[in-house]
């Protein structure tokens, strides 16, 4: 999935390089790194927390949220205010609802975040 809002990120000119560049002038003391995958376990557990992995409407019920936490994680908070965010989340869920085995991947995932 990871590869996937990457390549988004990339694909749509570099939205989201201005969005991590805005952040760089945000102090970072306090902040955890950006691309730290304790910080993403943590929210996408927390996130995921309450979901039966074999409950297929809360899979699709949950699945925007989750992408989203994704790519903030990846290009920051700020991010979220970009005018791309929207559609970028849009393209990533149609690639994801395209592709025959997300679900089950997703479904892998949640089991594998709430162990």
């Amino acid at each position: 999935m990871l590869e996937l809002v990457r390549a988004l990120g990339v694909a749509r000119g570099g939205s989201a390089s201005r969005a991590t560049s805005s952040q760089s002038a945000i102090s970072r003391k306090d902040a955890a790194p950006a691309h730290d995958l304790t910080v993403l376990r943590q929210r996408l557990t927390t996130l995921l927390a309450s979901i039966d992995p074999d409950d297929e409407q809360a899979i699709a019920t949950t699945r925007r949220p989750l992408l989203q936490e994704i790519v903030l994680w990846e290009f920051g908070s700020d991010f979220r205010q970009d005018p791309e965010f929207g559609p970028m989340l849009d393209g990533i869920e149609r690639a994801f609802l395209a592709d025959p085995g997300a679900q089950a991947r997703f479904s892998r995932l949640i089991r594998h975040l709430r162990q």
